[in-house]
């Protein structure tokens, strides 16, 4: 497991009770990883796990915000996505490198709004994840 990927060091675990007359109890638990796997946090951790928790529930709330976020996240992530189009290729590798590792830049404007339209088709994704899959996994005859 990668360690500096942030989130990956704590959680929380959601206990939800139905008791008596459908009276319903949500209750917070939050953990933390531990060299074999998870443990509850102790009383320090879980109070600064829960008061994150609580101002991020907060924010999310508020209008407009968690579509401004993803917009900054998709913002910083697609190169490292596109990336993913150069695996195992050694001459389209060396093309990212002088490219400054932005393989958007490798595309014309074309090839984008191509696999642009592709992404969004539902039906066209299908068949290429389904021409893929049989690529891959020739086994696989569904």
């Amino acid at each position: 497991m990668d360690d500096t990927i942030e989130g990956f060091d704590s959680g929380m675990l959601i206990r939800y009770t139905i008791g008596d007359f459908g009276m319903e109890k949500v209750e917070y638990v939050p953990i933390v990883r531990t060299a074999g796997g998870a443990a509850l946090a102790d009383e320090a951790k879980a109070a600064e796990l829960l008061d994150g928790f609580d101002r991020r529930s907060r924010r999310i709330r508020m209008e407009g915000f968690v579509p401004a976020r993803y917009e900054t996240y998709a913002e910083a992530q697609k190169e490292k996505l596109f990336h993913v189009f150069l695996s195992g290729n050694p001459l389209l590798k060396t093309l990212n490198v002088l490219s400054g590792r932005r393989p958007l830049r490798m595309y014309h404007q074309q090839s984008k709004t191509n696999i642009l339209n592709t992404l969004r088709c539902e039906s066209i994704r299908e068949l290429m994840i389904r021409g893929l899959v049989r690529e891959v996994f020739p086994q696989e005859r569904g």
